[in-house]
């Protein structure tokens, strides 16, 4: 999740550099109440969620997340099952916040420099791993178990 990937140098160096259109969107009170109406609407109600769409949405404006994937990230910070409620909400602040901004955001979007590897790739490769020890360990056993089924067999006499 980007949130946990931007330091606070990035963000206050991108919040000098926005330009005008994009600062005024992001310090506008009515930004606010249209991601709250959004977000009633959707049935969002826990505040933490809120406050992140909010968040997420501020990153979009200060250039950090496309606006494309805005949806995902929603999903994502929200451990959303459905994943249609965040691609809702991104297409709803998009129509409503972002659409008459769209050339500006695509000229700032710059993601951070420092991006880690997402933490479900790492999960995933290490679940592999895992299950490839485990194959192993089981493969190792069948051949354990198969050499010490076979009855011994005796050596072959030698020629002399």
């Amino acid at each position: 999740m980007i949130l946990n990937q931007i330091t606070i140098e990035e963000l206050l160096e991108r919040y000098e550099s926005l330009p005008d259109e994009l600062f005024d969107l992001l310090e506008n009170p009515a930004t606010v109440e249209i991601i709250d109406s959004i977000c009633k609407k959707n049935n969002i109600t826990k505040p933490e969620w809120i406050e992140t769409i909010k968040q997420l949405t501020g990153l979009v404006i200060l250039g950090f997340i496309h606006y494309y994937d805005l949806g995902s990230e929603i999903n994502l910070a929200l451990n959303a099952s459905n994943s249609k409620l965040g691609n809702d909400i991104a297409e709803e602040i998009y129509s409503k916040i972002l659409s008459s901004y769209k050339q500006l955001l695509e000229k700032n979007y710059s993601p951070p420099k420092n991006i880690k590897e997402p933490d479900l790739l790492d999960e995933f490769i290490n679940i592999l791993k895992e299950a490839q020890t485990v194959t192993s360990k089981k493969a190792q056993e069948k051949i354990s178990e198969k050499t010490t089924d076979q009855k011994q067999i005796p050596p072959m006499p030698q020629k002399q």
